[in-house]
């Protein structure tokens, strides 16, 4: 890509991962992977700067980052790559599947998040690039949790701050995460 001045830049690719689905990770899969990619379609309908991927949709798991991550450096040779997560997930990445191997393949991109300090997040770390392959975001703190969505939807109170019109509505219309369920 070239930029307005005529220097050639890197193209940027920022790796949302997850698995959009509140208690997945607790071993209870509440929403099937159609609906999950059903939901991601309306949340970012309108927005050409996102693209979902199905990289993780396409292949037997379980999926790790690094593993994802690796996919996209083959699929876009010289891309600069940068894994998005809240500074929340920032404090529990030495604890992820070779967390060094994603730090060598990715720069990892930080958003904020009310009740975690980022420097406490990287303070001690036995990962040594931490610091160096980490740029925080200077961006408004959402304070939505995926626990609290779960809690919201389950108890019938208002989440329109939280997701689009178009997601809620699908949400609904399916009876994803409805009353009764265990979280």
């Amino acid at each position: 890509m070239t930029a307005a001045d005529g220097t050639i830049r890197r193209t940027r690719i920022g790796i949302l991962g997850g698995t959009f689905d509140p208690p997945h990770k607790h071993g209870k899969i509440r929403a099937s992977i159609t609906q999950r990619l059903a939901m991601l379609e309306r949340a970012v309908s309108g927005c050409p700067q996102f693209e979902i991927s199905l990289v993780d949709v396409e292949r037997p798991g379980p999926h790790n980052s690094v593993d994802t991550a690796c996919i996209f450096g083959e699929r876009y040779p010289g891309a600069e790559l940068f894994f998005i997560m809240g500074v929340d997930a920032l404090a529990e990445l030495p604890t992820w599947r070779q967390p060094n191997e994603l730090l060598r393949r990715c720069q990892i991109a930080v958003m904020k998040r009310q009740g975690y300090g980022f420097y406490a997040a990287i303070e001690n770390t036995p990962l040594l690039e931490l610091v160096e392959r980490c740029v925080l975001f200077d961006g408004p703190q959402l304070a939505i949790s995926s626990s609290d969505l779960l809690n919201r939807l389950q108890q019938d109170k208002d989440v329109s701050a939280m997701l689009t019109p178009n997601v809620l509505a699908y949400i609904q219309r399916e009876g994803i995460y409805h009353v009764g369920d265990d979280g």
